[in-house]
This record gives C-alpha cells, sequence and structure tokens, in this order.
C-alpha cells in the first residue's frame, strides 16, 4: 500500500503532498482536491521542430498535383506516400487541406459546376498500417460538414470578381504518422469528371520525425 508523507500544512482544501508510488519508493508530488482525489503534479513543455524538418506535402498523381481531371469510369488517384529508403523519416501530419479556384462556386454544387457529384471525392488514410476514410465529397458545402473536423479545421469561401475561392483544413487534435518505409500514405480519389473546373489541389502539412 502506497505510503504517504504529508510535508505541508493541511488545510479542507486543496493540498500538496508527497506520496510514495506502490513499493516502487518514488516519490511524486499529489495534489489532492476537496474531493478527495489525488492528481498527479506535472511540468509541461513544448519541443519546438526544427523549421527544415516541416513539410508541405502535395497529393499528386503522375507528378501533377492538378486535381482537374475526368475521373469517370477511371478513377484517379492522388497520392502522398511515406517516405522510403535512406535517409527516409517519419511523417506527422499535422493538417490536411484542399485550396480549389472557380468561376461562380456555390455550395449546392460541385465548385462551379451544374450539379453535385455523382460518386464524389473520396479521402483515404492509412496510417501505422490502419486506415481510416472520410465521407465522399459530393459538393461545395461537404467540404465543410464532411472534411473540416478537428480544433484547427476551417472552411471558406472566397467570392472573388474572377475566380471564387475555397479553402477546406482538417486538423485533428492529435497528428497521425506516415511511418517509413511501409505503405502508409494519403490517397484522394477522383470519381467524376472535373476537367471543366479551374483548379483544385490538396496538401498535407506537418514534419518529419526520426
Amino acid at each position: 500500500m502506497a505510503g504517504i508523507n504529508d510535508s505541508n500544512a493541511t488545510t479542507d482544501n486543496d493540498e500538496v503532498i508527497n506520496r510514495i508510488a506502490g513499493d516502487t519508493g518514488v516519490l511524486a508530488d499529489v495534489l489532492t482536491d476537496t474531493d478527495g482525489i489525488d492528481k498527479l503534479q506535472v511540468k509541461s513543455s513544448s519541443v519546438p521542430v526544427a523549421l527544415g524538418n516541416l513539410f508541405f506535402l502535395e497529393a499528386k498523381n503522375g507528378g501533377s498535383p492538378d486535381m482537374g481531371v475526368n475521373g469517370s469510369g477511371t478513377p484517379v488517384e492522388f497520392l502522398i506516400n511515406a517516405e522510403s529508403g535512406a535517409g527516409a523519416l517519419d511523417l506527422v501530419v499535422q493538417e490536411l487541406r484542399f485550396t480549389g479556384f472557380d468561376n461562380g462556386i456555390q455550395v449546392d454544387r460541385f465548385l462551379a459546376l451544374n450539379s453535385e457529384l455523382n460518386n464524389g471525392i473520396d479521402i483515404e488514410v492509412t496510417s501505422q498500417g490502419t486506415i481510416f476514410d472520410f465521407l465522399p465529397i459530393r459538393n461545395t458545402g461537404e467540404f465543410e460538414s464532411r472534411f473540416a473536423f478537428g480544433p484547427g479545421g476551417k472552411f471558406e469561401l472566397i467570392i472573388g470578381s474572377g475566380d471564387d475561392f475555397i479553402t477546406a483544413t482538417f486538423s485533428p487534435a492529435n497528428p497521425f504518422v506516415l511511418e517509413k518505409d511501409t505503405a502508409d500514405k494519403i490517397c484522394v480519389t477522383i470519381n467524376d469528371n472535373l476537367s471543366q473546373i479551374n483548379s483544385l489541389q490538396f496538401i498535407g502539412f506537418g514534419f518529419r520525425n526520426g
């Protein structure tokens, strides 16, 4: 049973005590609140990431990040792959972002097309061998309702004098990892004909680790 060495003046309010953790003999400062619940006192700190370890990676197909392609009939995949080979590092992904330009964007259609998509854009993430999928995005509004999640999640539609602009950001509370020398990846699949839109791209942001 844990022993307690109370080195503080006790009150009816919160108190800090030194508690021996089990049979380890290790002392730790514990805060006991008014409900009698012990809470371990810790000092938190953030470790800065070297600027050179940050990455901005475009999802690409055949070297091109332009998602204005015809994926009807034959879907077109745009990939951000885990690094591999000598010098490879894990990719710690903090944000994913769509950006797009088109003339006359409507929220109930897909960008400036005349209707929403039949099949939609699929986003699939393989992280540490585990796969998770977003719901398909079939219209402009679904960039917000099906993608822009997390504490830093954001959706914006800016109406311009020429092309309009949208951005949608997925920013999870906890980053996920694309482990080096594995099949981990982010795959954005175009399943409809987007060849008439002006521009759509997908970017991953984070830092290299290890």
